[in-house]
């Protein structure tokens, strides 16, 4: 997964002396961009965000060194720069501790490095770090795709979890964000830089153990979530949530949660599943959580699907049809005698005809279907039918 600052500086090389000296509260940041040697203050930029600067300042040995490196922080900590490396002794004797105190304030990590080394041999050196762990966040979502899609091998895709510094004991929940919106289909890269620029800002803030893989699948974006804690979880579909509000609204996507707690041996029937929910479901918000769609959920697991088809056919389908040749709302009194808690007299209220009314419909559609939807089961069947139409009938 990303790097943090503090993990990548423990992996450069001890004879470059790098030292923290300010801005301990910033070093789990992770989502390091680049590297780069930094000596104009005055023409630099930072077009590119989340990068980590070296400088010796240079150029400015004569001037106050106090303001410039405050401009030079100002500008990296305006661009989300992750960290600033100081090659002190040339021409930098020490770091004034108004700068340490500043940087301490503003949670920027400040080092220290040795003037013995170029300043380029530490680029090249985390340069190739930053790549690595790019190829290794790319291998774990190649590794991820291979659990979900090639079953056969399941058994020993599972044996090589430590390859990746995954556990048996971790939680594997799969999302499904289902694009509507034309121009999010034409460029989908947008909602996939944007889910990962999102999970790695909740990483940075987000003390428990979490990792994640993202990828394109077909014309949707496939996030799988890796934690230890249900928690977890909750909190990161909540930063999800609240932060895409403008791609969720005006039905332009859809975010479909899969079981929040299975482990890596469920994780593709989890989203089998969950891809059936999504194809079968018409969603009436933007969040759409498995664990909650407990009579969708039981309808899909059904395995003869001929069945509800069946079902459906011989009770509402068969009310349906009457009342499109008859020309009356027999299936529209039992939708309403069902949404009233099988009370007769909310569904008159409802539908303001008497009571006296809706116990004749309800003779009328017994003698029609063979059910009565005064009896237990008279109730279940037409509300299971009602269900598989929510789910699987299209609409003539």
């Amino acid at each position: 997964m990303p790097l943090s600052v503090k993990k990548l500086m423990s992996l450069l090389s001890p004879a470059y002396n790098i030292r923290l000296v300010a801005g301990a509260g910033g070093i789990e940041q992770t989502n390091i961009e680049w590297v780069s040697i930094v000596e104009d203050y005055d023409t630099e930029r930072f077009g590119r965000q989340g990068r980590l600067v070296i400088t010796s300042g240079m150029k400015y040995v004569n001037d106050d060194i106090e303001g410039v490196l405050t401009g030079l922080i100002n500008g990296l900590i305006k661009a989300k720069g992750k960290a600033l490396i100081i090659n002190t002794g040339k021409y930098i004797k020490e770091i004034p501790g108004s700068i340490i105190d500043y940087c301490d304030q503003k949670n920027l990590p400040l080092y220290t490095m040795s003037s013995d080394f170029y300043m380029n041999d530490v680029v090249k050196d985390i340069a190739e770090l930053i790549i690595r762990d790019e190829e290794k966040f790319t291998n774990l979502g190649n590794y991820m795709r291979s659990i979900l899609f090639d079953t056969e091998n399941l058994s020993s895709n599972i044996k090589k979890l430590a390859l990746y510094n995954l556990s048996i004991d971790d939680f594997f929940c799969p999302m499904i964000f289902s694009i509507k919106n034309e121009d999010y289909k034409e460029n989908i890269n947008i909602v996939i830089n944007r889910i990962n620029m999102l999970c790695r800002e909740f990483m940075e803030h987000q003390s428990a153990y979490f990792k994640y893989v993202c990828f394109q699948y077909e014309n949707m974006v496939i996030v799988i979530v890796i934690y230890k804690y249900e928690d977890t979880c909750n909190k990161y579909i909540q930063h999800i949530q609240y932060n895409m509000l403008d791609m969720l609204s005006g039905n332009k996507m859809y975010i479909y949660i899969g079981h929040m707690q299975d482990n890596i041996h469920r994780i593709s029937d989890n989203f089998k599943q969950l891809l059936m929910i999504k194809n079968a479901i018409k969603p009436e918000k933007p969040l759409i959580i498995y664990d909650q769609l407990i009579f969708q959920r039981l309808l899909t697991n059904v395995s003869d699907p001929q069945f509800l088809t069946d079902l459906y056919n011989n009770s509402l389908g068969k009310l349906k049809k009457y009342d499109k040749e008859a020309h009356t709302e027999l299936a529209a009194c039992i939708a309403a005698y069902l949404e009233c808690g099988a009370n007769i007299k909310e569904t008159s209220n409802k539908l303001y005809v008497h009571r006296n009314t809706i116990n004749n419909y309800f003779k009328k559609i017994t003698g029609i279907t063979g059910i009565n939807p005064l009896t237990l089961e008279g109730k279940l069947i037409f509300f299971v039918a009602m269900k598989t139409e929510a789910l699987f009938i299209t609409p003539h």
